[in-house]
């Protein structure tokens, strides 16, 4: 039997200068994933964050936040691992000063002009190599996240380029691979903080360079799991469209954040099944939540703990009883289908 185990956080929107509360609020959610892994005994292999790990973007944010996210692998007994963390952008990630600037101006101009496009001509068109130039200009919102992930990891191998705004890393689990593919739903956010559903786009080119990559490195992987911040139905309509072309097909597992509350959902087709997984808010949120999950490589076959804490239950977690009423416990059981990103099992 090879369990991947992995901790899914989202939302930490860490605030630069934090208070003795952040503090308390924060380390009490460390010390119940401790006593969470004792108890059931699930041992994070990895750590998967979907997005807003600080508040604004800036620089004294990011030069902070790293301490907070080596206590988490502390926490999972994954001290000094930082290549078992794997992380993708989200919307409070982009730097909103360059957003200010900016807004109104080129950089809004200039998004409104793609999705306006006709079809995924001129989205597929800016995100290729030929646009390298705008895509440079258009992509300085995240040079303090890009600075951040280099440094923090401090590996070659795990780079923010704007010429690659996707990841692919390789888990190594008892003989099995898994494949992790970080996407990013914030390249068109914020062009209204407020108003972003229906106003942004993954690009399908994103996601079949991403999956073509993963094939072509890892083509006997026993699974694909994709990260994103947003949910898939944020996306501009037509985007929905062409990512559901590929993605599901890709992927097994679809893991995301963004909107504060933990969800399960199964997208499933004559084709393809692909889980979907959010995680609620780490730190800032009327009421915050993390889950631990374990998956049977071998069989496809797996369960996760949804914890939650309410505010006025602080320090105190809880499993969450009210999410889905048959997840008794807050624990949800899950089988992989049969697709091309997915494990595949004996009929």
């Amino acid at each position: 039997m090879a369990m991947l185990t992995w901790l899914h956080l989202s939302d930490l929107h860490f605030p630069g200068k934090e208070t003795a509360v952040d503090r308390r609020v924060f380390h009490d959610m460390l010390s119940d994933i401790s006593d969470c892994r004792a108890k059931e005994g699930m041992n994070p292999d990895v750590v998967f964050f979907t997005g807003d790990i600080v508040f604004s973007g800036q620089k004294e944010e990011y030069d902070q936040v790293g301490k907070w996210l080596d206590d988490i692998l502390d926490a999972c007994g994954l001290s000094g691992q930082r290549q078992q963390l794997f992380i993708v952008p989200g919307n409070h990630d982009v730097d909103w000063k360059v957003i200010g600037k900016l807004r109104g101006s080129a950089h809004e101009t200039f998004a409104k002009g793609l999705l306006n496009s006709e079809g995924c001509k001129g989205i597929d068109e800016f995100l290729s190599e030929a646009r390298e130039s705008d895509r440079e200009w258009f992509f300085k919102k995240f040079r303090n996240f890009a600075k951040f992930v280099d440094e923090f990891f401090g590996d070659k191998e795990i780079r923010s380029d704007h010429n690659k705004y996707y990841s692919v890393r390789p888990i190594r689990k008892d003989g099995h691979t898994v494949v992790v593919i970080g996407l990013n739903s914030t390249w068109l956010s914020p062009i209204d903080e407020d108003n972003e559903q229906g106003r942004l786009l993954l690009g399908e080119m994103q996601v079949c360079n991403a999956l073509e990559e993963s094939q072509r490195a890892w083509p006997s992987a026993d699974l694909r799991i994709a990260l994103m911040h947003h949910p898939l139905y944020w996306m501009a309509e037509k985007d929905i469209h062409l990512v559901q072309r590929h993605l599901p097909g890709g992927c097994g597992l679809l893991l995301r954040g963004h909107l504060h509350c933990p969800s399960f959902s199964i997208q499933s087709t004559p084709d393809t099944h692909l889980l979907e997984f959010a995680a609620g808010a780490s730190l800032k949120s009327d009421y915050r939540a993390y889950s631990l999950a374990q998956l049977d490589l071998d069989t496809g076959k797996g369960s996760a703990i949804v914890k939650v804490q309410h505010p006025k239950d602080a320090p105190h977690w809880g499993e969450d009883n009210f999410t889905y009423r048959n997840a008794e416990g807050g624990r949800i059981t899950f089988s992989l289908g049969r697709s091309t990103g997915a494990i595949r099992t004996e009929a």
